[in-house]
């Protein structure tokens, strides 16, 4: 969760590896299932439309790699985003 810590928190210095530890005691290993699910689930997403890129041709291996870059890669970065968000509602986190 460090991620969406030091962009949206801005947290000086080291202080994100605390917060990033805070917001996640208790849910250790849900986030980290969370996590993986999202790497597996999209890497081999993205994996497939390069081999079928790869099997049609240069051309088009190359208009796979850059489709599974522009869509694929957002939404695992979006569904950490979310779990963010829903990790300081339970903690009761402000918004400030």
């Amino acid at each position: 969760m460090i991620v969406p810590v030091v962009v949206l928190e801005r947290p000086v210095g080291l202080r994100a590896l605390g917060r990033s530890s805070d917001l996640v005691h208790g849910n250790r290993w849900r986030v980290l299932g969370v996590v993986v699910l999202f790497s597996v689930v999209f890497g081999a997403c993205s994996r497939v439309l390069e081999l079928a890129g790869r099997a049609a041709g240069h051309g088009p291996g190359v208009a796979a790699q850059l489709l599974a870059a522009t869509v694929l890669v957002p939404i695992p970065l979006l569904g950490v985003t979310a779990l963010y968000f829903e990790l300081r509602r339970v903690a009761g986190a402000d918004l400030s």
